[in-house]
């Protein structure tokens, strides 16, 4: 990318941002009172430049409207051979069958499950070129996770799909990583000492960072060009005013995106059967028989860990 290139791929992104503050805040997701702390994830994300212009155009092209993943043709996957190969190779994203080709795995892959994990090996190579990366490793293990459980709790509903389940998983713990990253030590360590204490990591980041982990993981699922859908989804699940708002306003694949956040906690936390109804239904998790399904894979994976260290 030449440098006049690079220079209009940051603006597009700042301009994204912005658009995405306005539609929040438009809405009534982002009170008003919240846009001096949407500023300060606004400048967090525009620093870390989270994923590259070739990620960005895939994810864009992919998941950046409402409704089913748009495959992606093999010309847009080029400089992905080494995640492909990866991806293929892995026990739950690929194929037992053996996969020697960039070409053969682009053909096994679904397209939104490369998208989800070019992003997160983008945005995990990102950070760790950022601050504080003993204190925060451990967080980054539990998004993997997440980002795993996020898979299966897409799975059954093509129209949300399996990878953009792994990147509200990831989304789920990554605000709170990249703040921590962002600045210094002293203050990485109390906000961690507080959270690891009981406190709020909402209310804790806001007097420490100015502003809100969820904040940050809307803005950057927005920045990774994931559509709108994914920023409402992100901010409802972070707020109960933004959370009303979106069941009984937002569109249907907003809501998905806060049904696949809500599932997620609830498996990893081994409370799903206290989940509502809407969220089931919202996933296509109809019948009991697949709900059980999904517990059984989540238990399984935990015990067996995420297997996905390739991706970050």
């Amino acid at each position: 990318m030449s440098a006049d290139e690079d220079i209009k791929f940051k603006e597009n992104i700042r301009q994204t941002l912005e658009i995405t503050q306005e539609n929040l805040r438009s809405a009534g997701v982002v009170p008003k009172e919240r846009n001096t702390s949407f500023d300060a994830a606004k400048q967090i994300i525009q620093e870390l430049e989270p994923i590259p212009w070739f990620v960005w155009r895939l994810s864009n092209y992919v998941l950046g409207k409402s409704g089913r993943p748009i495959k992606a043709g093999q010309g847009l996957v080029l400089g992905l051979n080494k995640l492909l190969l990866a991806a293929a190779a892995d026990r739950v994203l690929g194929t037992a069958d053996p996969i020697k080709t960039a070409r053969e795995a682009h053909k096994v892959l679904r397209s939104d499950v490369i998208v989800a994990a070019s992003i997160i090996q983008a945005v995990s190579k990102r950070l760790k070129t950022k601050n504080n990366e003993l204190l925060w490793s451990p967080l980054l293990e539990e998004a993997l996770t997440r980002a795993h459980v996020g898979f299966f709790v897409g799975q059954l509903n093509s129209d949300f799909s399996p990878g953009r389940g792994m990147l509200a998983g990831f989304a789920s713990k990554v605000g709170f990583i990249i703040l921590l990253a962002s600045g210094g030590q002293h203050d990485a360590e109390k906000a961690l000492g507080l959270v690891q204490e009981g406190q709020s990591m909402r209310a804790v980041c806001l007097k420490i960072y100015r502003t809100d982990p969820m904040q940050v993981s809307a803005l950057l699922l927005s920045a990774c060009g994931c559509g709108k859908d994914s920023s409402f989804g992100t901010m409802a699940y972070g707020s109960y005013q933004a959370a009303e708002i979106v069941t009984n306003n937002g569109t249907y694949e907003q809501q998905q995106w806060l049904a696949a956040y809500v599932l997620i906690e609830a498996a990893i936390t081994k409370q799903l059967q206290g989940v509502d109804e809407l969220y089931w239904k919202a996933l296509s998790f109809g019948e009991q028989s697949d709900r059980d399904e999904l517990a059984e894979l989540v238990n399984i994976m935990l015990a067996k860990g995420h297997g996905w260290e390739w991706m970050s």
